[in-house]
């Protein structure tokens, strides 16, 4: 295979991936994009990697007076030991084993091995100092934190009154007493009456702390003080001090003479430590620079690198690739152009007239799906819910946006959001009200007036008294719950299946954790709100039942057709409360159905 036909498809390859790109930018198959004049060139540099020795002292505090081992030093003099430390130091760094180990290991292993910080050795030798505990002064006890040194605390039981209600009376002050009275007749009989309970008003000494309002205090168990946590309780403290040394490595890459300026930018966006895995990397030369307590190696690299002109939607943009599978380094700003458009519709979402539409969530559902469909804005998304900040997004997608775009996105997403979860809430409410209030009719009335029959066939009319004397009806609140309760976790559900269709399961973690969807404390809002409408709307007005099962009477959809006359006193009047019905003279010959 010629070099033409190798450069060829060299160039396919780049062209791919631009469109690759693209379409993982956009989250769309069908980008316009497309490819213009491609520029491939072999760019032949060198990288000086300096392995840099850093040597360090780690102190760790042990409780008590802690032995060192055969190998260890006991130093209790904080002069001496300041001293030990910075003499050990000092030989570490200019040890010349460790120089020696890490030049061997750089020409061994290969490019990028050692691109982090690495421990090379641990000093055998740790030093101890042991020194007086400075939280207790080496009582090795603290005044207790509970009590303050008082020995005693409130009492919780009383609450620092020393009495509690009696138990015997339950606070009343009486208690019920059965005696045995005997009639004039002789006959024996048994009655209950209230006699004067021996508490006081109700109450009685408290027994946990004898009526004083205070008890020992559990923590130091009367004793004032505690035992001491940074010491233990030894009233001193040991100070094991280790040295230890790393290397830690340092990339500089030299520009060769009339090589393109984009070339070393886009090695360091690319990671320098990862050179190799773009092209060749080969070992010149590694030697040891022993009065800065460094190893240096030279690396000879050979990169294939691409420069392409781009139309992304129209707008023209250059394109930098490298490596022998290739890698964009820089899309010359069109991962902004891909994503304006979705930009734009989400954030004219939340200012729009459609905002005030009830079935917002048809919108934001379209443009959240395109929006959440574009891998960066996948980034800013999880990044987001992690917690990361605005700087650490940006950084992770590699500069492709700006933070103004970071905040603004998360903004816009936050703002469409909410939106939708108030029009949840609100349509929920509506459905969950225009439910609840008719099936506490049947649910609580019918049984009540016996009336299950009448609604599947032909009979009298009847009057449902539902009003209450105290303009509120309990048990028609209380039936709402029975739609309610479980409307809302039905509506909870929906919530997050939409949200989850829209933007995936990053978008519904990302709202669960800032608290953008329902939650328990809007059910309750709901739940309370058509508890109270159904309570007070059917202990005012009275309802209707017809021979057909049309209840009505709250709202007004047919013509009362009876004249209600008052029940009739003695035998035959009805149940106390529920009211009476007269039948018209066309239905007085009507078969009655018995209640």
């Amino acid at each position: 295979m010629g070099a033409d036909e190798n450069l060829e498809h060299y160039l396919d390859a780049c062209r791919g991936a631009v469109l690759d790109y693209a379409r993982r930018i956009a989250g769309s198959a069908g980008v316009d994009v497309r490819t213009g004049a491609t520029r491939a060139s072999l760019q032949r540099l060198t990288v000086t990697v300096t392995h840099k020795l850093e040597v360090s002292a780690t102190v760790a505090e042990m409780p008590g007076r802690q032995a060192p081992g055969p190998d260890d030093l006991e130093v209790n003099q904080e002069s001496r030991y300041l001293a030990e430390v910075q003499t050990q130091s000092q030989a570490e760094r200019s040890r010349p084993q460790t120089i020696d180990a890490l030049l061997a290991a750089v020409r061994a292993e290969g490019y990028g091995a050692r691109g982090e910080r690495v421990c090379l050795r641990t000093h055998p030798r740790r030093l101890f100092r042991s020194c007086t505990c400075k939280a207790c002064r080496g009582q090795g006890e603290v005044t207790c934190d509970e009590c303050r040194g008082t020995r005693t605390v409130r009492c919780g039981d009383c609450r620092g009154d020393g009495r509690v209600q009696c138990g015997a009376c339950n606070g009343s002050g009486n208690v019920s007493e059965t005696v045995s009275a005997t009639d004039d007749d002789g006959s024996s009989r048994s009655e209950t009456r209230l006699v004067r309970c021996d508490c006081s008003s109700g109450q009685v000494a408290c027994s946990t702390c004898s009526g004083s309002g205070n008890r020992t205090c559990g923590t130091c168990d009367g004793k004032s003080v505690i035992g001491c946590a940074a010491c233990a309780g030894h009233g001193s403290v040991t100070s094991i001090t280790t040295i230890r040394t790393d290397a830690v490595p340092s990339f500089r890459v030299a520009r060769p003479a009339g090589s393109p300026a984009y070339v070393v930018p886009a090695l360091e966006k690319a990671g320098l430590a990862q050179l190799a895995r773009h092209g060749r990397v080969t070992l010149r030369d590694a030697t040891a620079d022993r009065t800065n307590a460094a190893v240096v190696a030279v690396y000879d690299c050979a990169l294939p690198f691409c420069e392409a002109a781009v139309d992304v939607l129209g707008r023209p943009t250059r394109w930098i690739l490298l490596g022998e599978t290739p890698q964009v380094a820089d899309a010359g700003g069109a991962e902004r152009i891909l994503l304006q458009a979705d930009f734009d519709a989400l954030a004219a979402l939340p200012r729009g007239a459609v905002r005030w539409s009830p079935l917002f969530y048809r919108a934001a559902r379209r443009v959240v799906g395109r929006f959440m469909a574009a891998q960066p804005n996948q980034v800013i998304v999880e990044g987001d819910a992690a917690g990361d900040s605005v700087d650490a997004i940006v950084a992770r997608l590699g500069g492709a946006v700006p933070p103004e775009y970071v905040q603004a996105a998360l903004r816009s997403l936050r703002g469409t959001v909410a939106i939708a979860a108030r029009w949840s809430r609100l349509n929920s409410a509506l459905s969950l009200a225009a439910l609840a209030l008719p099936l506490a009719i049947p649910i609580v009335c019918l049984p009540d007036h016996g009336l299950y029959r009448t609604v599947t066939q032909a009979a009298p009319r009847y009057l449902l008294d539902t009003a209450s004397a105290g303009g509120y009806h309990w048990p028609m609140a209380l039936a709402t719950l029975l739609v309610t309760v479980p409307g809302w976790f039905a509506a909870q559900w929906l919530t997050r299946r939409r949200l989850r269709r829209a933007g995936g399961a990053r978008l519904l973690a990302w709202a669960s954790g800032h608290k953008l969807l329902m939650g328990w404390k809007s059910g309750v809002v709901v739940a309370g709100t058509v508890a109270a409408l159904a309570g007070a709307v059917y202990g005012h007005w009275p309802l209707w039942l017809d021979g057909q099962g049309k209840v009505y009477g709250v709202l007004p959809l047919y013509a009362p057709p009876l004249v209600v006359a008052p029940a009739p006193a003695g035998p035959g009047a009805g149940p106390s409360g529920r009211g009476s019905f007269a039948p018209s003279p066309a239905e007085a010959s009507a078969p009655s159905v018995s209640r």
